[in-house]
Parts: structure tokens; sequence; C-alpha cells
């Protein structure tokens, strides 16, 4: 028994030590996340964690089409939500201003609310602000490889920066 125990206490310790450097390793979760952000900026997106919350009330990160540098046109700041249901006081069926202060009596143009209608699986609001205009994502894609939801995303975003810039 006594010879038993130093190897007991070296366990312990070494328990002590690799149990919560194991506690801070990303789940796979985090890691899939890291990987669809970081391929998002190789396209060209900017990532940022914004105000909106998805149905779990988890806060989404917006993905950021910036504003061609030599483009002088400024954007206005304003965004769009979608709520979980259809009204005809809202902006355009599900989606409405994101505050009390944007114009409720502002007509979309139709360029815009086809864009609305297109929107990609997943997007909860979409809006625009100095720097370009950004959609928050709720980051879910089907299979291993995010490149086809990134890549409509991107396409998405600037289809809607010609069409917001162009009004």
């Amino acid at each position: 028994m006594d010879a038993v125990l130093p190897f007991v206490f070296v366990a312990l310790a070494l328990a002590m030590i690799v149990g919560p450097v194991m506690l801070m390793r990303p789940n796979n979760a985090q890691t899939r996340i890291a990987k669809v952000r970081q391929q998002a900026l190789s396209f060209g997106l900017k990532v940022f964690i914004g105000e909106v919350r998805d149905k779990d009330g988890r806060a989404l990160a917006n993905y950021l089409l910036p504003v061609d540098e030599d483009s002088e046109a400024a954007l206005a700041e304003w965004m769009l939500v979608k709520k979980g249901f259809s009204h005809g006081a809202h902006a355009h069926g599900f989606w409405d201003w994101s505050s009390a202060e944007m114009d409720a009596n502002l007509v979309l143009p139709d360029r815009v609310t086809t864009l609305l209608d297109e929107a990609p699986d997943g997007i909860y609001a979409v809006g625009s602000g100095r720097f370009g205009v950004f959609a928050a994502w709720n980051e879910r894609y089907k299979g291993e490889d995010p490149t086809a939801s990134l890549d409509a995303l991107k396409a998405w975003l600037r289809a809607w920066q010609r069409a917001h810039v162009g009004s």
C-alpha cells in the first residue's frame, strides 16, 4: 500500500494540471464557428457580434460586406429585423424596422423587397452603416464545408449593397 501512495499523488497532481487545460480547449461547435468566421474573412467579409438575437436568445454574428474603398457612396444607417410573423404594419412581410425611430411610412422599392424575399436561410436582420451592408446570420450551413453558404451570403450582400446604393 505504501508503494502505491506516491503514484496516487502523482496521478492526482497530473489530473489537477491537465483537467483545467482540457476545459479551456474549444468544443466542436466553437471550432466550427471559428472555421466559418475565418473563411468569411478570406472571402472579404468582416464579422462582428451585434445586438440582434435569434429565437433562442443567442447573439448573432453580423457578416459585413464593406463598401469599396474607392466608392464615395455614403450609406445611411438603418436595419430591418425579421419578425416571427407577417403583418401589414411591417416594412415588408416578416421584415420590420429595428426601432421606432425608423420611418415606418417608408415604402421599400421593389428591388429591395425582392431581395428580402430571397434572403439566405438563417438571416435574422439586414442593415447598413457607414462601413457597408451587413446581415445577422445564425452561422448554420449544410455539410462540412461552409463555402457554399458563405458564397450565397456574399452574393446576396453584394446585391443588397447595389440595391441600397442605387436607392
